[in-house]
């Protein structure tokens, strides 16, 4: 019986006393221990090498507070946390991002309590997509990889194959951008003469094996400041739908939730004519909005958290694009001189942000790149990471 397919938050006492009355042996979704104790640098080295073997692979579920013997489930006693279980739960959260090259990704962490001598404490490692990592304990220590009797080093055929899934993910990113924006359609004397795009990639949308409920999201999922929003919707082949409108019902912006958990989110009325608002449009030069950043770091981070309630995975990639801004203008500052922006994407850790200006400090790369190509100083993109956007 393995637990690691259910969902960690419905896992009871009685399933973990199963694993005792069943006899479950540790295999590649599984590992037990009697106690863990994390000051000490070779329980730390021992510990990340669990870590990275499950990430590496599958994923896993790290019981710590079960006793084995021959690597089966004789004993459940619990453990108790001298020190609080919140300090033991930064101490784990801590060694898997500091000891790994890259950090794995976040585990989940549930306590079962009520057992002889305290509580058992499932560590959950999700499978990576931005794997393979290296236990970050000297340069001689091995790629590890998960078995059905433990772990063990990765075979050389192994790490190249893990190697090049990345490379092939990474296409394949680039690819759907490309294709995405292929089909935006823009009319030149029109309230969609330029579009702002931003596409949220989460990597586990690229494995083939991972999709979402599109059915449980709701169109205010999907709204964000006074330029992304949503007043309509619809299901559709893709997944799911939102779109704003105005009174001629000429197209605002729009949203689409792809079923693999891919997000775009579209602007139409973030570049535009003078006197679009008024529905007047002539042959004058589009202008950029001053809101600009704050509603690109908006979408993003509602984008975001529609995967982050979801349990989607790390890392995330968010890529900004403009269409058909050449020759658009912001204030006094020069014209845009290309017709089609992408910023390549960049990598995100998580999927929750707090404030628009915790965001605003992860996406600092692109908010430069968009400040560049507008002629604009790096440094006006520093009010949005001091939050007095």
């Amino acid at each position: 019986m393995s637990i690691f397919s259910r969902p960690l938050a419905d896992i009871t006492k009685s399933e973990i006393e199963a694993l005792l009355t069943d006899g479950v042996r540790e295999g590649q979704t599984i590992e037990f221990k009697e106690s863990l104790n994390l000051e000490s640098k070779e329980a730390k080295e021992e510990f990340i090498r669990d870590l990275t073997s499950f990430a590496n692979t599958s994923g896993g579920d790290y019981l710590v507070g079960i006793k084995e013997r021959d690597a089966v489930a004789v004993e459940i006693p619990g453990l108790v946390f001298p020190q609080g279980l919140d300090r033991f739960e930064l101490q784990i959260q801590e060694v898997a991002r500091k000891w790994a090259k890259p950090p794995l990704p976040p585990v989940t962490i549930k306590e079962i309590t009520g057992f002889p001598n305290g509580s058992v404490l499932i560590i959950r490692v999700p499978r990576s997509y931005n794997a393979p990592h290296l236990p970050s304990i000297n340069d001689e220590t091995p790629f590890q990889a998960r078995r059905s009797n433990g772990k063990s080093r990765m075979t050389v055929s192994e790490v190249r194959d893990t190697f090049l899934r990345s490379e092939v993910v990474s296409s394949k990113m680039e690819t759907f951008i490309q294709d995405r924006l292929g089909l935006i359609r823009l009319r030149s004397l029109s309230y969609n003469a330029a579009a702002v795009v931003v596409h949220v990639l989460p990597l586990a949308s690229f494995s083939g094996d991972f999709a979402i409920d599109v059915t449980q999201i709701h169109p205010s999922d999907l709204s964000s400041g006074n330029h992304f929003q949503a007043s309509s919707y619809r299901h559709n082949f893709l997944g799911f739908k939102v779109m704003c409108s105005n009174f001629t019902n000429h197209i605002l912006s729009e949203a689409q939730v792809f079923r693999n958990g891919l997000i775009e989110g579209i602007s139409y009325i973030l570049i535009e004519h003078p006197g679009a608002q008024k529905g007047q449009f002539d042959n004058s030069d589009l202008f950029v909005s001053h809101s600009l950043e704050s509603e690109l770091i908006g979408a993003t981070r509602t984008y975001l958290a529609v995967m982050g309630h979801r349990d989607m995975p790390p890392p995330v990639f968010v890529s900004w694009s403009i269409k058909g801004a050449e020759g658009a203008q912001r204030g006094s500052y020069p014209p845009i001189d290309v017709n089609q922006l992408t910023i390549p994407p960049v990598e995100l850790e998580k999927s929750l942000y707090q404030t628009d200006a915790e965001l605003a400090t992860a996406m600092k790369d692109a908010l430069d790149i968009l400040a560049q190509t507008m002629g604009m100083p790096i440094q006006t993109r520093q009010k949005w990471m001091d939050g007095s956007s």
